[in-house]
């Protein structure tokens, strides 16, 4: 009996050693990490160009509330940021951790993704934050969202990814979102969502008004290609397949001797366009692109504009009960950005 009760009060005193400990380490960790990752944050509000007959001096009544948040990628003083933050505006208010005022110029947009990219001048070194593979996130992670919500700026949240690849959420055309219970809120739009390494795996974009703890955002392999395209050609290409396509239902796979929920059924091959130059036709239903499995037309169009114009593709798809594989070269992309986007619902951050 002696050596039993000795047994539990080490136990005992293990634990209660350890968990405080743990705890202790945990905090430290995050406070660490919000010191790395706090001064690459900036705050971006409207600009409005100085002028004595607007303002007089002194008079800070009327001055823009911050419209959202941005985290610098480069030295060079790259900024990335959503669209919806800058639409519309060649130059933004750029304010830097500890309050200091740049102006900011729009050096691209792209609506599609709701991805913008700034630059400020600097002529000291400024804090960069790294762009992480999104393509390796798993739901459960630790996750922290820093932005300016409702102006309050270098605002830390803590969570975890809650879901991945989500679509149909109608904020923009190319949708593939993570999503987090990290509290959002405006302001939020284009600050950064990292990982407990302190690495950017997506930019914050949205919310569902409606609801708790559901945030959303741009995982960062989307924002890495979207960037280097807007730096690079100030526009994103993006290849053109030209079909028409619908989920697999049940009637539809009994049909083409398919199952449904796998692939994306063909309704219609546009003549002369890439798709039916290379064979495919109407009640074909796609498989694979490049290798990779599609299941929505939404994963069909991402993964073929996540391809470059001119680029051949490997299409694998199912034809009367058989499978066969067609190369493509894709084409510009036809359906312009401006043409889609006036259906969609931005949030209003």
């Amino acid at each position: 009996m002696v050596v039993c009760s000795i047994m539990v009060s080490s136990s005992q005193v293990y634990a209660s050693s350890t968990g405080p400990a743990l705890l202790a380490d945990l905090e430290d960790a995050l406070v660490s990490l919000a010191d790395k990752v706090r001064p690459s944050v900036v705050s971006l509000s409207p600009y409005i160009a100085p002028s004595p007959s607007v303002r007089r001096q002194g008079d800070h009544s009327g001055m823009p509330a911050s419209a959202g948040s941005g985290v610098i990628i480069d030295g060079r003083g790259i900024i990335v940021t959503n669209n919806h933050v800058v639409r519309g505006s060649g130059k933004v208010k750029v304010t830097l951790l500890g309050g200091e005022e740049k102006i900011g110029t729009v050096l691209g947009t792209d609506e599609d993704t709701d991805i913008a990219v700034v630059q400020i001048d600097s002529e000291k070194p400024l804090s960069v934050a790294v762009l992480g593979d999104s393509s390796k996130l798993k739901v459960g992670q630790l996750v922290l969202a820093v932005g300016n919500p409702y102006g309050l700026n270098d605002t830390l949240t803590f969570g975890i990814i809650s879901g991945l690849n989500r679509e149909n959420v109608n904020l923009s055309r190319y949708e593939d979102f993570i999503q987090t219970d990290a509290s959002i809120n405006p302001g939020n739009s284009g600050g950064p969502l990292l990982n407990i390494k302190g690495d950017v795996i997506g930019i914050n974009t949205a919310i569902i008004n409606y609801a708790q703890s559901i945030g959303f955002a741009i995982p960062s392999n989307v924002v890495r290609k979207v960037v280097d395209e807007l730096l690079a050609f100030g526009e994103v290409r993006r290849g053109w397949l030209g079909v028409g396509v619908e989920l697999v239902t049940n009637e539809i796979a009994r049909q083409v001797k398919g199952k449904a929920g796998k692939g994306v059924w063909v309704n219609s091959a546009f003549e002369g366009d890439p798709a039916y130059r290379a064979g495919l036709r109407k009640g074909d239903v796609i498989l694979k692109i490049g290798g990779t499995d599609v299941d929505t037309p939404g994963r069909l169009i991402r993964l073929i504009a996540a391809f470059s114009p001119g680029q051949m593709v490997n299409i694998s798809i199912l034809r009367d009960g058989k499978k066969e594989t067609f190369t493509v070269k894709l084409d510009d992309k036809k359906i312009k950005p401006k043409k889609i986007v006036k259906n969609l619902q931005l949030d209003s951050k």
